[in-house]
């Protein structure tokens, strides 16, 4: 009876809080080619060190491009995604009414999280100003 009721109970003062960061594929991504197409043609254009971003407003979608000439291996390419999707997950409230097209360059092989987050930040910064 004890032990049940240790069970039942969680100790959550150890646990880090819950962030409301989450990110729904379906409302925050652009799927359609024609929107990739519009960013391209119509939308501003910033050239970071690795990542070179398109962005208009709109409704705060991202938009993520990794060809072939980048890396020929698919993982790496995933990989890249997987790092910009992440830094923009964490700061996606700085990029509220924006969509946003990041196209990957080819200096971008050995990308870390830290490098690709300040250059997401320095995004940020550079659509607010």
């Amino acid at each position: 009876m004890f032990l049940e009721e240790d069970e039942k109970k969680e100790d959550t003062s150890l646990l880090p809080p819950r962030t409301k960061n989450k990110f729904s594929r379906s409302e925050k991504m652009l799927s359609v080619k024609a929107d990739f197409k519009h960013l391209m043609n119509h939308g501003e254009k910033i050239s970071l060190k690795s990542l070179i971003a398109c962005y208009q407003s709109g409704h705060g979608r991202l938009g993520i491009i990794v060809s072939k000439k980048v890396s020929k291996k698919a993982t790496e390419r995933n990989r890249i995604r997987r790092l910009v999707k992440e830094a923009y997950r964490l700061n996606q409230d700085k990029f509220l009414h924006t969509d946003i097209l990041v196209i990957g360059r080819k200096k971008n092989q050995n990308l870390t999280f830290n490098h690709c987050e300040k250059e997401i930040l320095l995004l940020a910064d550079q659509i607010s100003c």
